[in-house]
């Protein structure tokens, strides 16, 4: 049987076992009181399962392990895997049992500098603009930051999902045009996009399960690493471009909460999605304009690398 009969075979397990695997999420989590109760700063009504994520990052591993038995897969890849581990594992903790910031914020700036030295020191992730120390720590803060956007932007029902989705499908169509990454990386988006499709169905709105910081927090990491890795192949604009409604919105709100002197790490409701939900848009209506628009980002990185080319 050929190797395309075999991806396709393993594509349609990860897909399966992250929705049946959310599916079992969704009864378990209540029985354990694993649950997002609402607040005052919540945009939900009802108590409601956290955990998702487990789902979407066992099946994306999973899908790469079966994938290691038919093609070699890239040494990168399976090392920012290897280093999201440790994120997986406390983040799940802090889902049932909340950690220190303090402690959540080592473990993301330790293996985001982790994640940085392992690219390749002639490639440097700003085009040049800073010389390699500077330039290594700057995308080490960046990472680490990007990894904690990505966990404040889940605020609402399909939110993330749908965010993952669109990241990794414009890195799948970018690498298709440019075959800056292996294709690796390639198998690494497809089964993140399959595997966030299962989880969807259950977190569409009204979610009956939240993606929690286990999924959040390690998609962040995992799709930084990718965004910045390609960002270290000489396409920062694009790699910037894809992501860039995440980046604005947190960005925007961190400043906005600097200025008037909140703490930026305490929770909130104050992103921009989550004031228009407040307003008294649903959920859907929210993530959908936010699908449309990363529609128009996603046409404007690959018009970008064409004229590039």
């Amino acid at each position: 049987m050929s190797i395309n009969y075999y991806l396709i075979c393993i594509s349609i397990i990860v897909f399966i076992l992250s929705y049946f695997g959310t599916k079992y999420m969704v009864q378990l989590m209540p029985k354990l009181k694993i649950m997002a109760i609402p607040e005052s700063r919540s945009n939900h009504m009802l108590p409601t399962p956290v955990g998702g994520g487990v789902a979407i990052i066992s099946s994306t591993i999973i899908g790469l392990c079966l994938l290691s038995t038919i093609i070699q897969i890239d040494v990168y890849v399976i090392q920012i895997i290897l280093l999201s581990l440790p994120l997986v594992l406390i983040s799940f903790i802090d889902d049932v049992k909340n950690i220190s910031i303090f402690i959540r914020l080592v473990l993301h700036i330790t293996v985001s500098i982790c994640a940085i030295m392992l690219i390749p020191s002639n490639n440097l992730i700003f085009n040049g603009l800073f010389p390699y120390t500077t330039d290594r720590i700057f995308a080490s803060l960046l990472l680490a930051w990007f990894i904690n956007c990505y966990n404040f932007m889940d605020g609402i029902d399909g939110m993330a999902g749908c965010e993952t989705i669109h990241i990794s499908i414009s890195i799948l169509l970018l690498n298709l045009i440019t075959h800056t990454l292996s294709i690796s990386f390639n198998y690494l988006n497809v089964f993140i996009i399959l595997s966030s499709c299962g989880f969807l169905i259950w977190n569409w709105h009204p979610a009956r399960i939240f993606m929690g910081d286990t999924g959040s927090i390690t998609l962040g990491f995992i799709l930084g690493c990718t965004l910045l890795h390609i960002a270290s192949k000489g396409l920062f604009l694009q790699a910037l471009l894809i992501p860039l409604y995440y980046i604005l919105d947190a960005g925007i709100t961190m400043v906005r909460r600097l200025i008037t002197k909140q703490n930026i790490f305490k929770a909130h409701s104050e992103h921009f999605f989550q004031q228009a939900v407040r307003r008294g848009l649903s959920h859907a209506t929210v993530v959908k304009k936010v699908i449309l628009l990363n529609l128009v980002l996603l046409l404007l990185t690959l018009i970008s690398v064409i004229i590039k080319l």
